[in-house]
């Protein structure tokens, strides 16, 4: 057989290979978490589960991201939109996932004056003085202490709590289990004295 063919097989195999491989990996867990997503009474779409905890709307899905220096990581993530204001450009990043090099890049970081979240979380805010302020709220730092989950990652972004962890997840009620925490944390964020005080220059200006 001329040697060029079989090249050509080959690069084709490793081709198809390095195409459809992932593909099936994506089609079995949509597989699986379209049954997740009835069992909790939501529905798949767009590749992610589309659910609620007690009213508020929760979705999961498969992300990218940097894990500092140790480069990408597939995380399962759970996110949920937070029913209330928040400081401009809001951000409790995870320290996982923020490289020294960046942190050393920001202009409007701060920290929360508590050693345990610190220790978490990498603050920051476009306004950084009302960042500060909203974390001095006792209720805001009790929201994001209870995100912290063990062999996970939490944080806060785009108005967003979430939570990830490394992998797909299927089991149903890790699943329940994770909707509830960022549900939890973000009521708790728009019910503190911090949210309900920035929407009242809202509310006035209306």
């Amino acid at each position: 057989m001329d040697v060029s063919l079989v090249i050509l097989i080959v690069a084709a195999v490793a081709v198809a290979f390095l195409v459809f491989g992932p593909l099936r990996h994506v089609r079995e867990r949509e597989a699986r978490w379209g049954g997740v997503a009835e069992a909790l009474g939501g529905k798949l779409q767009g590749g992610e589960v589309r659910g609620e905890h007690e009213g508020l709307s929760v979705r999961m899905g498969m992300e990218w991201h940097a894990e500092g220096s140790q480069g990408l990581g597939h995380f399962c993530v759970v996110r949920a939109k937070v029913p209330g204001p928040l400081p401009p450009g809001f951000v409790a990043a995870p320290r996982r996932w923020t490289s020294g090099v960046n942190r050393l890049l920001a202009s409007n970081l701060f920290p929360s004056g508590d050693p345990a979240l610190d220790e978490m979380y990498v603050f920051q805010s476009d306004m950084k003085a009302q960042g500060q302020a909203f974390l001095q709220d006792a209720e805001v730092k009790e929201a994001l202490r209870g995100l912290l989950g063990a062999g996970g990652v939490a944080f806060v972004e785009k108005g967003q709590t979430g939570f990830a962890s490394l992998g797909s997840l299927s089991d149903t009620e890790e699943i329940q289990r994770r909707f509830a925490l960022v549900g939890r944390a973000a009521r708790r964020l728009a019910a503190s004295p911090a949210s309900r005080a920035l929407a009242e220059p809202s509310a006035q200006a209306g």
